[in-house]
């Protein structure tokens, strides 16, 4: 008589040697890391689904599509993940809105910088990404300091681009190099200082 429980740890064992995980192992979060490390190493152009499956050693592209409807859903999330590694400033009493902004935007731009071949996706999704917690304390925070309400938008959109740009340029000026990290490591202090109080 076979022993059917047997045969079925032989097959458990021979997947292992495969190192095919199961299906529960493609998670949400393990998608979106594997996604992120072909960015990293490639560039966005470089993800597709095909790619995405065999970095995460499956046989089918079915369980990314169980969490992800499309690869720019995918983009998105990629993108979402980076940004929700930023460290908020610290939160003081007294705080001067434009001082917690500066900071907030050299973390910004510290982030983008250790990912130099994803910046093109948060240049693209950024309205969308950028953390919504740190937007409304800073919407908060300007419009406690006097900052009319039909300005906060624009406002912070343009901070985004201001950091997201100067990362895009030292990514460029790298040459697409890791090292870009080390060049020009915090926006230009002063530079971003006349910026805001031109606002």
């Amino acid at each position: 008589m076979t022993d059917l429980r047997g045969s079925g740890e032989n097959e458990g064992a021979a997947a292992s040697k495969r190192g095919r995980p199961s299906v529960a192992r493609a998670d949400r979060e393990s998608i979106v890391v594997a996604a992120l490390k072909i960015v990293d190493a490639d560039g966005p152009q470089a993800l597709n689904m095909r790619r995405l499956a065999r970095e995460l050693n499956l046989d089918s592209q079915g369980s990314i599509y169980n969490y992800f409807k499309s690869k720019g859903e995918v983009e998105l999330a990629v993108a979402q993940h980076i940004v929700a590694d930023i460290r908020s400033p610290k939160i003081t009493a007294g705080l001067d809105w434009q001082a917690w902004v500066i900071d907030a935007a050299a973390a910004y731009h510290r982030t983008l910088l250790q990912h130099p071949n994803a910046i093109s996706l948060i240049l693209e999704l950024q309205p969308r990404t950028f953390g919504a917690r740190v937007f409304a304390f800073a919407e908060k925070l300007m419009l406690d300091q006097g900052i009319a309400e039909q300005k906060v938008d624009d406002l912070f959109l343009a901070i985004q681009s201001l950091a997201a740009g100067s990362a895009w340029n030292a990514k460029v000026a790298a040459n697409g190099r890791a090292a870009g990290a080390e060049r020009g490591a915090e926006p230009d202090q002063a530079a971003l200082d006349r910026w805001f109080r031109r606002t």
